[in-house]
């Protein structure tokens, strides 16, 4: 009798765990590819929200293939877009539009990406939880990069702002390890007594804002950095981003990591 109630009990763990278990264990990691799988990014992102929504036990993410797409981009919680190649996956906001709106997303991050021509790059608000990195932003010389709105979650992060008006409009978030050049304003904050982190970043020629904690102003003037070649590699660095994003397809012009000095280590932490 008692080993009949042990084989009926283990019959029951059985039956919970398989009845239970199959989402977790079947759950994978998905893909979508544009322009592949959809000719749009915005087909993709729509797609990949749809399917997470039906398949919550699945995460879903959309890589976009060098090209040239159109803005109006609106991101959407829990998907993460990112290019292949930064120099050449290009955004382009057709020189009045927004290129990438997030409002009120989370679980985000939008990486590898050039945008261009723009009245804003990206447009952060409504509390968003997200992360910018590793882009490229050249929106226009009376454009702003990025704009962030009460999103203190938010966080730019191994950018490079090249010939914006203005780099970043923010009133909250994050900012930190990315290169600014020649831009009218790189850092506008637009609350007084607001709280931000803006540290390790480099400004280049000239700097117009605020620059937090830890920054570079120029890695050309020499002396400024006793523990050896960093600031030069920096400097040898910036002095090559002008015929960079003149699009050179030659294999070392288009290596991503090189145009946006991922991770930045000449800067931080090297």
């Amino acid at each position: 009798m008692q080993r009949k109630c042990v084989s009926l009990f283990s019959a029951l763990i059985f039956f919970i765990l398989f009845a239970v278990a199959p989402k977790t264990l079947l759950a994978t990691t998905i893909t979508l590819n544009v322009p592949h799988d959809f000719s749009t990014i915005q087909a993709a992102i729509d797609d990949a929200a749809f399917q997470l929504s039906i398949n919550p036990g699945n995460s879903y993410s959309v890589l976009v293939e060098p090209g040239t797409y159109p803005g109006g981009i609106v991101l959407k919680t829990d998907i993460p877009v990112a290019g292949r190649e930064t120099a050449r996956t290009i955004i382009s906001g057709g020189g009045t539009e927004t290129a990438v709106t997030a409002n009120g997303v989370t679980g985000v991050n939008f990486r590898n990406f050039t945008i261009m021509h723009a009245s804003t790059g990206i447009l952060v608000t409504g509390n968003s939880t997200m992360s910018i990195t590793n882009n490229v932003f050249q929106v226009g010389t009376g454009s702003i990069a990025v704009q962030i709105q009460n999103s203190p979650a938010a966080s730019v992060v191994n950018n490079t702002f090249y010939q914006n008006g203005t780099a970043i409009q923010s009133d909250s978030g994050s900012i930190t390890n990315n290169i600014f050049y020649n831009s009218a304003n790189t850092v506008q904050i637009n609350q007084s007594g607001t709280t931000q982190t803006i540290t390790y970043n480099l400004f280049f020629p000239d700097i117009n804002g605020p620059t937090g904690t830890h920054f570079i102003p120029d890695p050309l003037t020499p002396g400024l950095d006793p523990e050896g070649p960093g600031l030069l590699r920096v400097a040898d660095e910036l002095g090559r981003i002008e015929q960079y994003l003149g699009w050179d397809t030659t294999p070392s012009k288009t290596d991503s990591s090189r145009l946006v000095l991922v991770n930045h280590g000449n800067l931080h932490g090297r």
